[in-house]
């Protein structure tokens, strides 16, 4: 009797310091009876319907646990099944023989009188109809187990401890929270709905589009800004619509080895070729762009390299003169100039450019289109 009590208090001290992860092996496990380790575990828990249904897929009422030494590993132990003529007790530490009830007597009892607990048949499976109920408190055990990872952090598949969790995927958010070890799936990783992205911290999900700044050429986004900047030396920048991120500069691409940025910064160019804005020529044997000089000259703006002769400045044709900017020439005309030749005489339309047309077709034809009518 004394040697009993001994084996039963034993078993009872190793179940309570398994809760508790208290355990002399590293590598191993104690369960007493009437509890299991789950896949994964350092921990044994209470062998009920609870855990059992996640545990198997066979019927909780079936199954019932002898306790025992584990090594830790990726699936469930302890768990043995009950023999057809048998069914679990109440608390899973033994089989019983299922209670049967004669055919005469069934009628009986249905015609007249409820039927007991002691007269039931074998015991059925726990539904659970409620739930907002609270779970039976020997379930609470199984939060030994459980890990807690940060925000943006998930728990990979065969985890086992906060060390494991890792940095949320890209298309994915990360709430965090207490998750159980599963070696079959990952813990706390949703993914995002079609057309939403994670935000910085894949915490959450959003709309991209529904904060993209517009930045012009010669222009980026900075990391982390909501106001574009200029281009850097050595960079090229289009321009477009860019989302705001912490990580990357948007809109920002460096030049090629060799290259250079031009002076819009929107291109990429060697470092002898010299590109020249409306108003300015390349003057020759120089490397620098200048500005366009003379009552009578103007500069579109050119790109090219040094030469020995000037590049991109141009004589207005005469009798046009050039602008306020220098960038094109200008001129003002009569009815009379349109109408008629220089010695005043009709001439037909395929011999000069002046018979019965447009001021802008005159310009064309006499000059090429280099010049243009004054603004009214």
């Amino acid at each position: 009797m004394k040697q009993e009590k001994s084996v039963f208090l034993t078993a009872t001290l190793v179940s309570i310091l398994s809760l508790y992860g208290i355990d002399s092996h590293a590598e191993s496990v104690v369960c007493g009876v009437g509890y299991m380790l789950p896949a994964g575990h350092k921990s044994c828990v209470p062998c009920d319907d609870f855990n059992l249904k996640k545990a198997s897929k066979n019927n909780p009422a079936t199954l019932w646990c002898p306790g025992g030494k584990f090594v830790i590993e990726q699936k469930h132990q302890g768990i043995q099944i009950c023999s057809a003529e048998t069914l679990a007790d109440s608390k899973h530490k033994k089989c019983e023989k299922k209670k049967l009830v004669s055919s005469r007597s069934a009628k009986k009892t249905n015609s007249s009188v409820k039927p007991s607990a002691k007269n039931s048949v074998a015991r059925a499976p726990i539904v659970k109809t409620d739930a907002k109920k609270k779970i039976n408190p020997t379930i609470k055990s199984a939060n030994f187990a459980q890990i807690t990872c940060k925000p943006g952090t998930y728990l990979p598949m065969n985890g086992k401890s906060a060390n494991d969790c890792k940095s949320c995927l890209d298309g994915y958010y990360c709430t965090g929270g207490k998750w159980t070890p599963d070696p079959s799936m990952n813990q706390g990783l949703t993914k995002c709905a079609a057309g939403l992205v994670p935000d910085s911290t894949k915490t959450k999900c959003y709309d991209p589009k529904s904060n993209e700044i517009t930045c012009k050429p010669g222009t980026y986004l900075p990391m982390d800004s909501k106001s574009c900047v200029s281009c850097l030396d050595g960079y090229y920048c289009t321009g477009g619509k860019w989302t705001p991120n912490p990580s990357i500069n948007q809109g920002l691409i460096k030049c090629a080895a060799g290259l250079i940025s031009n002076s819009d910064k929107t291109l990429c160019k060697t470092p002898d070729a010299m590109d020249c804005k409306a108003g300015e020529y390349i003057p020759a044997n120089s490397t620098k762009c200048a500005k366009c000089t003379g009552d009578n000259k103007y500069c579109p703006g050119v790109a090219g390299k040094k030469s020995d002769v000037d590049q991109g400045i141009y004589l207005c044709p005469d009798p046009s003169k050039t602008n306020a900017e220098k960038t094109a020439c200008v001129l003002k005309l009569d009815k009379n100039m349109m109408q008629y030749g220089p010695g005043g005489q009709t001439v037909a339309i395929s011999e000069q450019c002046w018979k019965n047309i447009s001021a802008e077709e005159y310009i064309k034809c006499m000059f090429g289109g280099k010049v243009k009518l004054p603004q009214k």
